[in-house]
C-alpha cells in the first residue's frame, strides 16, 4: 500500500497544479526504475544477512522517505525521498520470500505465497481507496507513515513471540528421498561385485 501512495496522489497533485503531469508521472517512473533492479541486490543480501533486519530496515526507511515528503513538497525533495523509498526497501520482499521459502512448513508454504501475492492488489486498492477519501494529498503520506509504524510494531512482537515457536522440520521432499535411495541403490550395483570379489578364491 504505502508503495503506491504517491501514485494515488498524482491525479489530486496536478489537479491543484503542484505539479505538472510530466513530473509526477517523473517521480513514479523513476521509483520503479530503480527499485526493480535493487530487488536482485535484495535477492543476494538476504543470502547473507537476516532476512528479519533487512525488512525492518525497509520498513524503517519507508517511514523516512514519508516524512520528508509530507513535510516537504519540493519537486527535487519529493523526487529524492522517493528514489530514497525504492532503495531502501530493496531487502523488503526478498526477505519476505526468504522466510517462506525457508522457515514456513512446507505444506503452508503455497497459502502463504498465494497471501502474499494477493496483499500486492489489496495494497493498490486500499491506496486508490483512502485516496478517495482524503481531503488534502499530503495527508497519503501520512497515513502511510501511521501504517508503516503500526506494522512495525507488529512484525516487532510477532517476530519476537515466533522466534520461540520455531521448530526443525525434515523438509525433505518424497521424491527428492526416492531419488536419494535411487542414487544408493546405483552406487551399490558398482560397489557390490568388487566386495564380493574379495571373498572369492584366487
Amino acid at each position: 500500500m504505502t508503495k503506491n501512495m504517491f501514485t494515488s496522489a498524482m491525479a489530486v497533485i496536478v489537479e491543484e497544479g503542484f505539479m505538472t503531469k510530466s513530473q509526477t508521472g517523473l517521480i513514479s517512473a523513476v521509483f520503479w526504475l530503480v527499485y526493480a533492479p535493487f530487488q536482485v541486490v535484495g535477492g543476494f543480501a538476504v543470502d547473507r544477512y537476516s532476512p528479519y533486519k533487512l525488512i525492518m530496515v525497509g520498513l524503517a526507511g519507508s517511514v523516512v522517505s514519508n516524512i520528508i515528503i509530507y513535510f516537504n513538497q519540493s519537486y527535487y525533495v519529493m523526487m529524492g525521498a522517493w528514489v530514497f523509498n525504492a532503495i531502501i526497501q530493496f531487502g523488503v520482499w526478498p526477505g519476505v520470500f526468504k522466510i517462506v521459502s525457508t522457515q514456513v512448513a512446507p505444506k503452508m508454504r503455497g497459502t502463504a505465497v498465494f497471501w502474499l501475492l494477493f496483499s500486492t492488489s489489496v495494497g493498490l486498492g486500499m491506496s486508490m481507496l483512502i485516496a478517495s477519501f482524503i481531503k488534502h494529498w499530503q495527508n497519503n503520506f501520512l497515513v502511510s507513515i501511521i501504517s508503516l509504524v503500526i506494522t512495525m510494531a507488529i512484525y516487532t512482537v510477532l517476530n519476537h513471540y515466533l522466534e520461540g515457536k520455531m521448530v526443525e522440520e525434515d523438509v525433505e521432499s518424497a521424491d527428492s528421498k526416492a531419488n536419494r535411495k535411487k542414487a544408493h541403490a546405483s552406487a551399490y550395483v558398482f560397489i557390490r561385485p568388487y566386495s564380493f570379489s574379495c571373498y572369492l578364491p584366487s
